[in-house]
């Protein structure tokens, strides 16, 4: 394998125009044959499949397969059958040709591209899975529904798919090679939450999605590049016998343990990339015959080493401490050491992947030789409405354009994790999807997107808008999206289009990008729930919502298509919003209804009346002024000082195995703003002593713990379970706290009851 073929792939994507004309022929129902060549591979097969399952609801006519042309009908040829050399085509491209035959000018069309030998479809139903197994010509068939047509596949499913009756196509004549702009158009699938529909029996949970990879005409090939050094088992293999291969940690030891620790725990046994490790790299690949791609990547969660070799290395600020991007001449300096080692020793048949990412992720001084590929991760569509974040990830992906010569590819994170898991709110935001992806479009080879979610559906029109930008970078946005609502909604379309408009307002501005500005700069920060529930999707936000879905239903006419479209949107999108707003409501009862809640409750079954609250911190008091009950409260003020933007009060209370216990406590908040993501007003129960799983990851999502902002006296109720391996009467720790955040905080009647 040629390195210039290695860099040619998905580098030169292009549209070529052979011929065309404004002449054209026209299809007519009845008067169409589908020809595949004698011995069909499965990808023509399928491609057959598709072009008559739709093209015969189009004409509202059959359109048959057949072994050869009849006399007297239009044909459209696929794949081997059109007699087309398709071996100089890139991976992907296919030629659609259009042209008439005979005295009535019957319609004579030819569509292919370069097919492999696999079962694209049995992939599909079987295991869920899209698969490499090339299928241009199937993507040529695609094209040709989409533009001729008038087919849409915004999801499989008969309320997914446009295919609207026509009395007759008219095809222009034309010779055509159509190449996407992006090779790389991946997005999550095994993580995008449940399908919408039941599938048919035998089919893979995941089939659905897979179908849908196939019909967005996504990529048929993955370059790897993702902590590729993991594939090499160091620590299995070296971790006794070279511990100096494995970073060196503040307290003297090598991370070279293979036990998994934490909710990080695969991050362990973190290399040292000053040590020999490059050298035991090199001699693997000459070992194992590599050729291709091969990926150096380091595990995840890098952190500093503490040898003197790596922090001579390191890149600092002016006040000496570690910049952002600490490692970035280490890392890429040594990657374009190997590089270059096997360019020295002649061979070109390998291309080294490595990622821009974390402390390594901006460009170094270091010359990177032409066998390295670069991807960049950048946060991607959640940013665009912030002018500023916005523009640094675009700038990074050009600086590192400019420093390779050529396009690079992303690895992008429009998902729903970490702080924005949030359960049953919907990540919509194909507007956000579509201008990021356009901005990136001109320095990119394409993109990888982390797009975990809850539910498919949340993500159905982001990736219908990633999928045209792939192919043309050119597509305006907001006509495929307003297209999009016409052929979907109907009469409905206006209330439908505000509805989504809505989704995304919120998603985007509200909660993925909203910016925060703090004392220590602007920060992005999703809100904290009880914001969430009463400002981003207030009782009035909701009701408007409940109230365009009404309207646009009883426009659409009862019954048709479109009035089901939009009631399978009211059921797979509005109704889990609506669910996590009831249920978040019904847990946060007000203080009164807590009051008679308790008035029910024995005093002595409170675990911790009469325990000691310690307070932690310079930060942390006993109020005698603002309280919930005299005499006092537990209040807790910080400030942006390193040392006092976070403060605690503990208490130990001691548990029960396979036992469930509620933790009650009224809190009140004085203008708290978090400093970082995952910062606020909380309380927590921790195993043992003061360090251990929070309890909370395990009952209840973390983000519903966290206040911020002012709020009057509010009570907060959260249940956990102590399984049967929990000690019996062992100590527990309850922290009351408030954590990276600037302001104050105030506890009282804090109790835990075992039910």
């Amino acid at each position: 394998m040629r390195l210039s073929y290695l860099l040619l792939f998905g580098l030169v994507s292009s549209v070529a125009f052979f011929s065309g004309c404004e002449e054209s022929v026209v299809l007519r129902p009845g008067e169409i044959d589908v020809v595949l060549p004698e011995k069909p591979l499965p990808v023509e097969s399928f491609a057959a499949q598709e072009l008559t399952n739709f093209l015969s609801r189009v004409l509202g006519a059959p359109v048959p397969v057949v072994e050869k042309a009849r006399e007297g009908r239009g044909v459209i040829m696929l794949g081997r059958a059109t007699g087309f050399d398709v071996s100089g085509l890139e991976r992907d491209a296919f030629r659609i040709r259009v042209e008439h035959s005979g005295a009535d000018v019957r319609p004579v069309i030819r569509i292919a591209g370069r097919d492999g030998g696999g079962d694209v479809f049995r992939n599909v139903w079987k295991s869920g899975q899209h698969t490499h197994v090339e299928r241009a010509t199937l993507f040529g068939v695609y094209s040709f529904l989409e533009d001729f047509a008038g087919v849409r596949f915004y999801f499989p499913g008969e309320l997914g798919t446009v295919a609207n009756r026509r009395e007759t196509l008219q095809v222009g004549v034309q010779d055509k090679i159509t190449s996407p702009w992006f090779s790389v158009r991946s997005t999550i699938i095994s993580r995008e939450g449940a399908w919408y529909e039941p599938l048919p029996e035998g089919w893979h949970a995941d089939s659905g999605k897979a179908l849908n990879w196939l019909r967005q005409r996504f990529e048929t090939a993955r370059i790897p590049c993702c902590h590729g050094q993991n594939k090499f088992r160091m620590a299995e293999r070296f971790a006794a016998t070279h511990p100096e291969y494995f970073q060196l940690r503040a307290d003297g030891t090598r991370c070279t343990s293979l036990e998994k620790k934490g909710s990080h725990g695969e991050h362990l046994w973190q290399l040292c990339q000053s040590s020999g490790v490059w050298d035991v790299f090199h001699d693997d690949i000459v070992a194992d015959g590599r050729t291709g791609y091969v990926d150096v990547m380091p595990q995840d969660g890098y952190v500093a080493c503490e040898c003197q070799a790596c922090q001579s290395k390191y890149r600092r600020n002016p006040d000496g401490s570690l910049a952002d991007s600490f490692a970035s001449e280490l890392v890429w300096g040594r990657t374009a050491d190997l590089a270059r080692r096997f360019l020295d020793e002649g061979r070109t048949d390998l291309v080294f992947t490595q990622m821009a990412y974390g402390g390594y992720s901006d460009v170094p001084d270091v010359d990177l030789p032409t066998n390295i590929l670069v991807m960049v991760a950048v946060p991607g569509p959640w940013n665009v409405h912030n002018p500023g974040p916005h523009a640094a990830d675009i700038s990074k992906i050009r600086a590192w354009d400019r420093k390779t010569g050529r396009r690079v590819w992303l690895w992008t994170y429009p998902q729903k994790f970490a702080q924005t898991t949030l359960p049953g709110v919907p990540s919509f935001a194909p507007r956000a999807w579509g201008q990021f992806f356009k901005d990136a479009a001109p320095d990119i080879i394409g993109s990888f997107c982390e797009s975990e979610t809850d539910r498919w559906l949340f993500h159905y029109l982001n990736y219908y808008v990633f999928s045209r930008i792939a192919w043309n970078p050119a597509t305006d946005v907001d006509a495929v999206i307003d297209e999009h609502n016409r052929l979907m909604f109907g009469a409905g379309s206006e209330e439908m289009a505000r509805f989504l408009d809505i989704l995304e307002e919120k998603w985007v501005k509200g909660i993925a990008g909203r910016i925060v500005e703090t004392p220590v700069g602007p920060q992005s920060m999703p809100p904290c729930e009880n914001e969430i529930w009463t400002k981003v999707y207030s009782p009035s936000v909701l009701a408007e919502m409940e109230r365009l879905l009404a309207d646009a239903e009883r426009k659409a006419g009862a019954g048709s298509l479109e009035a089901r479209r939009i009631d399978l949107l009211r059921r797979e999108i509005y109704a889990p919003l609506k669910g996590a707003a009831e249920s978040y409501r019904s847990l946060m009862c007000d203080a009164e209804a807590e009051r008679k809640f308790r008035a029910g409750l024995s005093d002595d079954g409170n675990l911790l009346k009469g325990v000691e609250w310690r307070s932690c911190g310079p930060v942390s008091r006993f109020d005698d002024k603002t309280f919930f009950s005299a005499p006092d409260s537990m209040a807790i003020s910080t400030c942006t000082n390193k040392d006092a933007r976070s403060g605690w009060f503990v208490a130990k209370v001691t548990l029960e195995p396979s036992s469930k216990y509620r933790l009650s406590y009224f809190v009140k908040c004085d203008d708290v703003q978090p400093i970082f993501r995952g910062g606020g007003v909380s309380a927590i129960v921790r195993p043992g002593g003061a360090v251990g799983k929070n309890v909370s990851e395990w009952t209840f999502p973390e983000h519903r713990n966290f206040l911020s902002g002012t709020t009057d006296w509010i009570p907060q109720v959260f249940t956990f379970e102590t399984d049967a391996s929990w000690p019996d009467r062992s100590e527990a720790t309850v922290l009351l706290q408030v954590r990276y955040a600037v302001g104050t905080a105030y506890f009282d009647d804090v109790r835990m009851d075992r039910l």
